[in-house]
């Protein structure tokens, strides 16, 4: 598997560009579900009210009894408004108590909540006490709102389709961008070994397109190259061959042509030196002169053929 996708560029493509998609889409999904608008069912201020009430009874009681009306305020809000807010007690120095034992801070500030979404501020006092503690109501962030909740719903379903899409357009896109390098690729390899009958044509004007146009450009031309080079050697060839046939037929002349110069010149040799040595019938040296006259004029008209047809051979 790792070794198809390392060979084969349609496969990098198509690997690369669904994990592409797939990346965006979900990169997306997570932007929109936090900048999802916050659709809460409930106004603030109409639960603030429950404050109002709270305050009047909490003045009426201990402080050491103040929990069991903060607990069950806390939860009885819970359950009419589904938990969409949070019930806040500070002393008056500004800290946060629990709400379960409000001599006990939580680490936390009123003055932490001036940028939030929170409700009209309650003060209240205890019986046994003239210190006064205020009460506030804020929006509950760990509460999924509704626009929250529908998106995650679809999760699945969109996860399916983003996939499902992904795939499609990562299958198109990785045909439309590695076709026509394929169809190159084919060419290339024709044009290295040697065949450039092959033709790319990929109908696009962009620079795959330009390479296809060029690449086929430069098979016709190695293709006139290659068959002008052939002919040029055919041609080559044949001059050759001629100019082998012409020097055989050189050599067999000059070896025909020695043999018959040779003959004249063996009986002008022979006859002269009978004369000259006067040897038997040799010593009627006019009749032999004569003879051997005969045979050089012979011998000059070969020569002067020799030379007549050097000069129409060129040589």
């Amino acid at each position: 598997m790792i070794r198809t996708i390392k060979s084969r560029l349609s496969v990098k493509v198509f690997f690369l560009t669904l994990l592409l998609i797939a990346v965006c889409c979900f990169t997306t999904y997570s932007f929109i579900l936090q900048a999802a608008p916050k659709n809460y069912q409930y106004d603030i201020e109409d639960a603030g009210i429950e404050l109002s009430f709270l305050s009047n009874d909490l003045s009426r009681v201990e402080k050491e009894n103040a929990y069991i009306w903060l607990e069950n305020t806390s939860e009885l809000m819970g359950e009419l408004f589904d938990n969409e807010f949070e019930l806040h007690f500070f002393q008056p120095d500004g800290q946060e108590v629990s709400l379960h034992d409000i001599n006990q801070l939580v680490g936390g500030q009123i003055t932490d909540f001036d940028k939030v979404e929170k409700s009209k501020t309650y003060t209240t006092s205890f019986s046994d006490s003239d210190l006064l503690y205020t009460l506030l109501l804020t929006r509950n962030d760990a509460t999924h709102t509704q626009t929250e909740e529908a998106i995650q719903r679809t999760l699945p379903v969109l996860c399916l389709i983003v996939l499902l899409g992904s795939i499609v357009s990562a299958f198109f896109y990785s045909w439309y961008m590695t076709a026509p390098i394929k169809k190159v690729s084919r060419l290339s390899k024709q044009m290295a070994d040697m065949d450039f009958s092959g033709f790319c044509s990929s109908g696009r004007t962009d620079e795959i397109g330009v390479l296809s146009g060029s690449l086929n450009t430069l098979s016709r031309k190695l293709e006139t190259a290659l068959s002008e080079l052939r002919e040029a050697n055919q041609k080559l060839q044949a001059d050759i061959d001629m100019e082998r046939q012409l020097e055989r037929q050189r050599v067999e002349f000059f070896s025909a042509a020695s043999h018959e110069l040779k003959t004249p010149i063996t009986i002008i040799k022979g006859q002269l030196q009978g004369m000259l040595y006067q040897v038997g019938r040799y010593k009627d040296r006019e009749t032999y002169l004569a003879q051997s006259l005969e045979v050089t004029d012979n011998l000059e008209k070969m020569v002067q053929e020799l030379w007549l047809i050097g000069r129409m051979s060129g040589w």
